[in-house]
């Protein structure tokens, strides 16, 4: 490897950041000075609201991936982590639908590491997937062991994908004609139960 690669939050993709995090935040607050509520819970609301926008603004410039001769520098919002060649089995981008956008190291003990800003929407469309096959040469480069196609870290590797598409499931079931189909039924129900409630008394 001629020199260290590294990946970070571009600067026009912060303010893309800050922006999508802070209108929801700004909506959120003006509604809560707008309507009739205790003071208190007005305070409240506000400082906990800023301090998420100050986490978005604080965090995401400071996460990154460093790939050097020594292996991969995790960065994360408080800490550095440090992943030698020898204890990383693979790299790759996620299996589900919802993780093949994002690149991890999958490590020889079982665990994931999602390396920060090796994405798709970092790096681009057409740049991802050749990107994480430049690491993947890397990583057999500098490895000093070599490791075989292991059935068990496989398998580790498919379960492990599988969680991760899970919370991913229930978003889509949220935002699916069923979720809301239950919605309907559960006021119906509750309707039908307040109207026979009232008649029966």
């Amino acid at each position: 490897m001629s020199r260290p690669r590294q990946y970070r939050c571009r600067p026009h993709k912060r303010i893309k950041i800050l922006a999508w995090s802070s209108l929801p935040i700004a909506a959120a607050l003006l509604k809560t000075w707008v309507e009739p509520l205790p003071i208190s819970l007005q305070v409240s609301t506000t400082i906990v609201l800023a301090a998420a926008t100050a986490w978005v603004v604080y965090a995401a410039p400071r996460r990154f991936t460093t790939v050097n001769k020594d292996g991969i520098s995790v960065r994360g919002a408080y800490r550095t982590r440090h992943l030698a060649w020898n204890d990383i089995y693979d790299i790759r981008n996620g299996a589900g639908p919802h993780t093949r956008d994002t690149a991890y190291a999958h490590l020889t003990n079982g665990r994931q590491a999602l390396l920060p800003y090796v994405d798709r929407s970092e790096l681009g469309q057409a740049a991802f997937l050749p990107e994480v096959a430049a690491l993947q040469v890397i990583l057999a480069e500098h490895r000093t062991t070599t490791l075989a196609p292991d059935p068990g870290m496989e398998s580790r590797i498919a379960r492990w994908a599988a969680r991760a598409e899970r919370p991913w499931q229930w978003v889509e079931w949220l935002d699916s004609w069923k979720f809301l189909a239950l919605i309907r039924a559960t006021a119906l129900i509750a309707s039908l139960g307040i109207a026979c409630l009232v008649y029966l008394t």
